[in-house]
C-alpha cells in the first residue's frame, strides 16, 4: 500500500496520504494569527575591510525593511558563545543616512577570524541572517603580515633539527612584500605567560617562511624555543613586540607526522594536512605512504636508493602525463640547495643520480636532506634521505 501522496485503501482501513496530510497542517498553521505576522526583511550584510588586520576595527552593515530594532550577534573563536551589541541607522556609524534603513556597527578584532550574524526584529516576529543562525554565519578573516602558517606537534620522522632530532616545529610566513625583522616578538603556548620565548635579532624575508624548534631546548644553536607543543591539543601565540597578539591557533589532539596549516599560505584556514616545511603547503594530499608526502593522480616518486648514501644515490620517479616538472633538493633550513632538473618530460618513467653537491659543484655535508618533485599540475612528493661520510 502507498500513501505517500493520496489516501490509500477503502473504508475503514482508508490511511490518509502523508502529503495530504502535510499540506492540510500547513495550511491550518498559515491560517492562524502568529504565522501571518510580517517580519523584518534582511536584504544585504557586508563588513568591510574583507580581510582584517589583527587588533583593528571591522565595520558590519546590513539592510533591513520593517525592523524596529537589529542586532549584531558575534564571537573570535568556535568555542566563545555569541555576544550582542546593537547596531545603528543614525547616519554615524558607517549606515550611510539616517533612517534609510541601512544599519551599522564597528567591533574590535584581535588576532583570530571573528564569526557574526545579525537578529532584527519588530512588534510582531523576528529574521536573522543567515537563516540558520547561529549554525550558520559570516566569517571575517584576519591576516597579519606575520602569520602562523604550519605546526607539527608530533613529530617521528619528517623533518630533523641540525642535530638531527625529530622535534615539534611551528613554521611562519610573511605575507607583504618586505623583510620583517622579528626582534622583540614572542612566540609561547600559554595565554597568560604570551612572553615565554622571545625571538631575537632575526628577519623573515618578504613572502618567505621561517621555521622555529619547540623542542624546549635553547642550548641548541638556531631557533629553539623554552617550550614543546603538545600533541593532545592547545595553543600557538604569536606576539609583537607590544605583546599584542598578532596570530594564534587553538588546536586538538594531533597525528603523528601530519601537520596542521594555513592554506593558501599566509592566509587560509587552519586544515590537517602533511608537512611541507618550510615550504608551501598542500591542500589535496591524498595518502601518506613510506613517508612520501603524495598528492592526487598517478605522480610517483620512490625513495631514493641506497639510503643512507655516500656519495652518489639514484631516485626514480613517474610522471602520468606530459608536463613542465622540477626535481629540487632542500637542506633541513628549508634552503634550496641543488635543480637537479628543470623542464618538460612526457609521461613515463624516469631516474637520476645525484652526486652529493649543489648548484655551485661543492660537496654538501653529513645530514638529512629532503627531494621534491613537482609538476605544473600542482601536484608534488618530497622524501627525505641521508648522507653520511
Amino acid at each position: 500500500m502507498n500513501n505517500i501522496d493520496a489516501t490509500a485503501g477503502q473504508g475503514s482501513q482508508q490511511i490518509v496520504g502523508l502529503t495530504e496530510l502535510m499540506d492540510a497542517r500547513i495550511d491550518y498553521l498559515a491560517s492562524q494569527p502568529e504565522f501571518q505576522a510580517e517580519a523584518p526583511s534582511i536584504l544585504n550584510t557586508t563588513y568591510s575591510p574583507e580581510i582584517a588586520e589583527p587588533n583593528s576595527k571591522v565595520w558590519i552593515t546590513t539592510e533591513v525593511d520593517a525592523a524596529v530594532s537589529v542586532q549584531l550577534a558575534y564571537r573570535h573563536s568556535v568555542s566563545a558563545a555569541f555576544v550582542k551589541t546593537g547596531m545603528f541607522d543614525d547616519g554615524n556609524h558607517n549606515d550611510g543616512e539616517a533612517n534609510d534603513h541601512t544599519y551599522g556597527v564597528a567591533i574590535d578584532v584581535g588576532a583570530t577570524d571573528v564569526h557574526f550574524y545579525i537578529y532584527a526584529e519588530n512588534d510582531d516576529a523576528a529574521m536573522f541572517d543567515p537563516h540558520r543562525a547561529a549554525y550558520e554565519f559570516y566569517t571575517v578573516p584576519l591576516t597579519g603580515d606575520v602569520a602562523i602558517n604550519e605546526f607539527l606537534a608530533s613529530n617521528d620522522s619528517t623533518a630533523a633539527d641540525q642535530d638531527g632530532e625529530f622535534d615539534d616545529w611551528v613554521e611562519f610566513y610573511n605575507n607583504s612584500d618586505a623583510a620583517i625583522s622579528l626582534s622583540g616578538y614572542h612566540l609561547s603556548d600559554d595565554g597568560q605567560e604570551l612572553d615565554k620565548w622571545e625571538f631575537p635579532d632575526i628577519s623573515i624575508a618578504a613572502h618567505s617562511f621561517l621555521i622555529v624548534w619547540a623542542d624546549n631546548d635553547e642550548e641548541q644553536e638556531g631557533l629553539h624555543t623554552n617550550f614543546k607543543l603538545s600533541a593532545s591539543g592547545e595553543a600557538i601565540y604569536l606576539t609583537n613586540a607590544s605583546l599584542l597578539i598578532v596570530d594564534e591557533v587553538t588546536f586538538g589532539e594531533q597525528t603523528t607526522d601530519q601537520s596542521t596549516g594555513r592554506f593558501p599560505d599566509g592566509v587560509g584556514d587552519f586544515i590537517p594536512m602533511y608537512p611541507t616545511f618550510w615550504g608551501p603547503n598542500i591542500s589535496d594530499v591524498t595518502s601518506l605512504e613510506d613517508n612520501a608526502f603524495t598528492t592526487s593522480f598517478a605522480l610517483v616518486l620512490q625513495q631514493n636508493y641506497p639510503n643512507p648514501f655516500n656519495p652518489l644515490t639514484t631516485i626514480r620517479y613517474q610522471l602520468p602525463a606530459t608536463s613542465h616538472a622540477e626535481l629540487v633538493l632542500y637542506n633541513v633550513a628549508g634552503q634550496k640547495i641543488r635543480t637537479l632538473f628543470k623542464h618538460e618530460q612526457t609521461a613515463g618513467d624516469y631516474s637520476v643520480v645525484w652526486d652529493g653537491k649543489d648548484d655551485n659543484g661543492s660537496v654538501v655535508g653529513t645530514g638529512v636532506y629532503f627531494y621534491r618533485l613537482q609538476t605544473d599540475t600542482g601536484q608534488s612528493i618530497t622524501r627525505r634521505m641521508t648522507l653520511l661520510k
